[in-house]
């Protein structure tokens, strides 16, 4: 799978700039942002080849996912055997037993999906560029709509036409991913999720396309521990919602007002003898495409909302404001996910020297994520799509299109010891991945880069161009859409 001689990296020796050749990419997870990616690489080839050119810019376009199908955090088993620690805030924190169970009937793993999940984008804001949904599809598709509308387009764009260098390996786990700097590449080892055998596969550049949605975050709040292990109440995760009528009669705590949590919420109204919500005060910005909580409830439940929690005692749970309530029947998290890479060996060696990176502070590895997208101590690995706030198909899109260029050498990097600096400066803030509307701005400046890059013959124009001008008002658009849709 590997080149002979690995990548090929090289240094301006005038102001330090990095370009980058990688001929053979792997790609680990083939949800929307491996689709994405595998098709901008796979597009480049067929640029090459209807330019007649010797060579192909990409000897090797590998995909290696975990499940047996596409669709990523998309599928849906109806059951959800989910393993993890309580509390689990940390990637330290996640043990050899956070591992989820294999569902018995489709051998996939469990995702977030539940029966009644639909987008809560517009279906022309949520698509790929150009990829549009069917016009049978609703305005905000369900989860089953959106499963088959990326099964369709990986079936256009990625597994059609067929490619000798394109390899889809379905049911391919990755357990172990390491760089040796001696032959700049990477060792990625992976099995086959029902057999212990394990392979060694070689790439010169990875992208980890793997979403967030793996390990599930459950705050550190005093007596959430004791809680759970006394068994007084379930204590779950949203990752394990499936349905509402499973709480038919139970009062239910859910920790957390976002997209799931206000969601759920909803619908565990309509089912559940009680419902409270904690959730932290949001702003507008934060609150764009979230239902507000106990919009759209039932108009008889009883819905009530709590600020944060203080601390959970043996008989309540008391919240920040000095109110209480005894100890629900169900207490259900709604509080995302922690961005781990269990299989990523720790400090992996940088490509270019000299350099001293500064060490990450837990298992967490992507403290130096350069434009929210390569990883900075080594630019040979990217993680697609992991900025929050964001629409997800369409960045990783960009995203993607720009690491083709990337590792084609046709676009320079900064020095490492700079986009190091760069990183360590937004790690200032707490929220240095999330990007909101200012995904706007991301997108365009990725086109302008491909497009002065071209301009001085050094690549092809970018295939797509700036965001379109509606997605200025896609708050308010999206809120009045689903107000015509749902009622709220």
């Amino acid at each position: 799978m590997g080149s002979c001689d690995g990548a090929r990296i090289t240094v301006d020796d005038g102001d330090g700039s990095i370009r980058l050749v990688a001929r053979h990419i792997g790609i680990v997870g083939a949800g929307p942002a491996g689709l994405a990616a595998a098709r901008m690489f796979l597009d480049e080839n067929d640029r090459a080849r209807a330019a007649h050119q010797a060579e192909v810019p990409f000897l090797s376009v590998t995909v290696l996912e975990r499940n047996g199908a596409v669709g990523g955090v998309w599928n849906y088993t109806p059951e959800a055997k989910c393993r993890y620690s309580v509390p689990q805030a940390h990637p330290e924190d996640i043990g050899l037993d956070s591992r989820d169970e294999r569902s018995a009937t489709s051998g996939m793993l469990p995702t977030p999906m539940y029966d009644q999940l639909h987008s809560n984008l517009t279906k022309d804001v949520m698509q790929f560029t150009d990829h549009p949904f069917p016009d049978t599809v609703p305005d905000f598709p369900s989860r089953t709509d959106v499963l088959k509308y990326l099964e369709g387009y990986a079936a256009t764009h990625v597994l059609a036409p067929e490619r000798p260098e394109f390899n889809l390996r379905l049911n391919t786990e990755v357990v172990d991913l390491a760089f040796d700097a001696g032959d700049a590449q990477w060792t990625c080892v992976v099995r086959d999720p029902g057999d212990l055998l394990q392979e060694s596969l070689t790439f010169d550049a990875v992208l980890l396309c793997v979403g967030h949605c793996d390990y599930p975050y459950i705050p550190d709040i005093p007596g959430i521990g004791e809680l759970a292990a006394h068994r007084r109440c379930r204590v779950m995760h949203a990752k394990e919602y499936r349905q509402a009528a499973d709480f038919a009669g139970k009062s239910v705590l859910v920790v957390g007002g976002n997209s799931s949590g206000s969601d759920i919420s909803r619908q565990l109204s309509y089912a559940a003898s009680a419902v409270h919500v904690s959730a932290r005060e949001l702003t507008d910005a934060e609150h764009a495409f979230t239902p507000r909580v106990g919009d759209g409830c039932c108009p008889s439940a009883e819905l009530h909302r709590h600020p944060s929690i203080a601390c959970i005692t043996a008989d309540s749970v008391q919240f920040t404001d000095g109110t209480s309530i005894g100890i629900p029947d169900v207490v259900l998290f709604a509080t995302g996910y922690i961005s781990a890479f269990p299989f990523l060996r720790q400090t992996p060696v940088p490509p270019v020297p000299p350099l001293d990176p500064r060490p990450s502070d837990s298992s967490d590895v992507v403290h130096n994520l350069f434009r929210m997208l390569i990883y900075a101590p080594n630019p040979l690995l990217s993680v697609v799509s992991f900025p929050t706030l964001i629409v997800p198909f369409p960045l990783a899109e960009y995203q993607a299109m720009y690491l083709a260029q990337v590792y084609q050498g046709n676009l320079a990097l900064l020095p490492v010891a700079q986009m190091l600096e760069s990183c360590q400066v937004a790690s200032a803030s707490r929220h240095q991945y999330v990007l909101g509307m200012a995904q706007i701005e991301y997108r365009n400046a990725i086109v302008d880069e491909i497009a002065e890059a071209a301009a001085d013959g050094r690549t092809h124009p970018p295939r797509f161009g700036h965001v379109p001008k509606y997605w200025d008002d896609l708050a308010e658009y999206t809120l009045a859409r689903r107000l015509a849709s749902f009622g709220f």
